[in-house]
């Protein structure tokens, strides 16, 4: 018991600090806090729709949020290009799941 307790305890820690080191800070761009995180390459982008692929077997589709921030390699949605390598901040609670920033990320960054 206190083997699993000591797990969970190290696991909360762990989730609490990943994503401010996996994030793309010191790449460009300064994400807020308190949002997911999802990695990869667009495979579709649109006026409002943004597609992601994450190259593992997971493909997400968000939508433009009202006040979305693109940061990082390119600054405007309307210059995001398929195959861009994107980090797209996202809030758990949007319906429709919802692109609250999108970090592009330099093509030969590692870790994509």
């Amino acid at each position: 018991m206190r083997k699993l307790a000591a797990s969970m305890a190290f696991a909360a820690l762990v989730a609490l600090l990943v994503p401010g080191l996996a994030g793309a800070q010191g790449r460009g761009c300064e994400l807020s806090g308190g949002y997911r995180q999802f990695k990869g390459r667009v495979d579709r982008v649109g006026p409002d729709k943004l597609s992601i692929d994450s190259g593992k077997g997971a493909k997400l589709e968000f939508a433009k949020g009202a006040a979305v921030e693109v940061m990082g390699e390119k600054t405007d949605w309307k210059r995001l290009r398929k195959q861009d390598r994107v980090l797209v901040s996202w809030s758990l609670a949007d319906d429709p799941r919802t692109a609250h920033e999108v970090c592009v990320l330099p093509a030969g960054a590692p870790g994509s």
